[in-house]
């Protein structure tokens, strides 16, 4: 039986050693004032939460060299970028993505590689 808690350390281990560090934000969604909500928010830059990380970059036309599948077919085709990273939490639902601390990446999807209840590897795809 494969031990993918063992995997996911030796992946985690592998793109912090090699990869550079991420900061994976997540835009305050809330508005200023719940009873205009269509006004938004008074500061929509804001993150409400920031999570750390680290990966490597590839190009979206080298993915299926690299056995990257994703379920969705316009996955790779929004990205400029595919970030193969680890996480410290779920990532899936964040906005931005700030390389080693001063580019910005809009994040455009995000797949997981979890074939247990263990997530091993996020492939996130990012442009600018």
């Amino acid at each position: 039986m494969v031990d993918y808690v063992k995997l996911a350390a030796t992946a985690t281990r592998l793109v912090e050693a090699n990869g550079r560090d991420l900061s994976f934000v997540q835009l305050l969604e809330t508005p200023t004032d719940v009873a205009e909500p269509w006004r938004g928010n008074a500061t929509p830059r804001e993150a409400s939460t920031i999570v750390l990380g680290s990966g490597v970059a590839v190009p979206p036309s080298s993915a299926s060299t690299l056995g990257i599948h994703v379920a969705d077919d316009h996955f790779l085709k929004r990205a400029d970028q595919i970030l193969i990273c680890v996480a410290e939490e779920d990532i899936e639902n964040f906005d931005e993505v700030i390389d080693e601390g001063s580019t910005v990446w809009k994040i455009t999807g995000v797949e997981k590689l979890r074939p247990s209840t263990t997530t091993i590897l996020y492939f996130v795809g990012v442009k600018r």
